[in-house]
């Protein structure tokens, strides 16, 4: 190994304290990194109740329709009979 890397080099001539500031920021971007793709997986899995909640939320929507459309033609009956 003739040739020792740049960024060793800088790291070395900053001392002591460049090695450590080096490694802080080798750790804290590693932390990041991984905080990021937690995240990306809560994304998914919101993502996936979203839509499960979406669905829920149509059919529930369709059969209120079909209930309220029941209950008018129910009035109306009602409203017929009371009439005769």
């Amino acid at each position: 190994m003739d040739e020792i890397p740049a960024f060793i080099q800088f790291l070395a001539s900053m001392g002591v304290g460049g090695v450590l500031a080096g490694f802080m920021f080798h750790v804290h971007n590693k932390t990041l990194s991984d905080h990021a793709n937690v995240l990306r997986g809560y994304h998914e899995v919101e993502k996936g109740r979203t839509e499960m909640v979406l669905g829920v939320v149509v059919e529930n929507t369709k059969q209120t329709t079909a209930n309220t459309e029941v209950l008018k033609s129910l009035h109306k009956r009602l409203d017929k009979d009371a009439q005769e």
